[in-house]
């Protein structure tokens, strides 16, 4: 086959991209050889399977965005209930205290790395998803929010809170189609303006079982 000197070629440059060690290697691995993979079928007039192929590979991508979009829509639901005046004190909200809360999550395909396991990086892209959902619960994120028109109009900066350090002890690791909790809470508030906000990962929360699988703590600055 004259194709497959070029396709050992890629493939042996998409392993040494991951022995690199770069952030995404597994995502540039999977996308090198699908690549090469549809080549192969469309030479073989397959062209059903290599579509399926690229459709289950741009799946897995699309998943991705599926954290962006998670924050867009927790901020459109908190902006419902608080103009409708329905704070989220409700359902298993009501049974946490004012400076906690829980978001829920799957490891997916695409947090995935070359160990078969949720890659690092993951977890701090998880965990800002829930404290951005802890802002919101606590009414912080309202507050820098209506601090923006009147900051413009004072010709200053907005107050905001910016991350200068965090620190983050992996207990054990998650692995894909696993189920997990992050539970946020706010630690402490160092006058004058530092924030500490704790993150747990947790495996089978609510039963007897369940396992802090990662801490992550996370200071924060008032800025402006």
């Amino acid at each position: 086959d004259h194709h497959r000197p070029a396709m050992m070629r890629t493939m042996s440059s998409a392993a040494g991209v991951v022995r690199a060690g770069t952030p995404d290697s597994l995502a540039v691995l999977v996308g090198l050889v699908a690549f090469v993979l549809s080549r192969q079928l469309h030479a073989r007039k397959c062209h059903g399977l290599a579509a399926a192929i690229t459709a289950v590979l741009a799946a897995s991508h699309v998943m991705d965005c599926a954290l962006a979009a998670r924050i867009g829509i927790a901020r459109l639901v908190h902006e419902l209930r608080r103009r409708r005046r329905r704070w989220a004190v409700e359902g298993d909200a009501a049974r946490r205290g004012a400076f906690d809360d829980e978001c829920t999550f799957i490891v997916g395909p695409e947090a995935i790395d070359r160990n078969a396991h949720m890659n690092n990086a993951r977890y701090v892209r998880a965990a800002n998803v829930a404290r951005r959902a802890l802002l919101l619960r606590t009414g912080i994120a309202d507050v820098l929010a209506q601090d923006a028109p009147r900051a413009r109009a004072e010709e200053r900066t907005p107050l905001n809170l910016v991350i200068v350090s965090q620190v983050i002890r992996y207990r054990r690791e998650l692995r894909l189609c696993q189920r997990y909790a992050v539970r946020s809470t706010i630690r402490w508030w160092e006058e004058p303006s530092t924030l500490f906000v704790e993150h747990r990962f947790v495996t089978r929360a609510g039963t007897a079982e369940q396992f802090v699988n990662a801490v992550q703590l996370v200071r924060y600055r008032l800025v402006g």
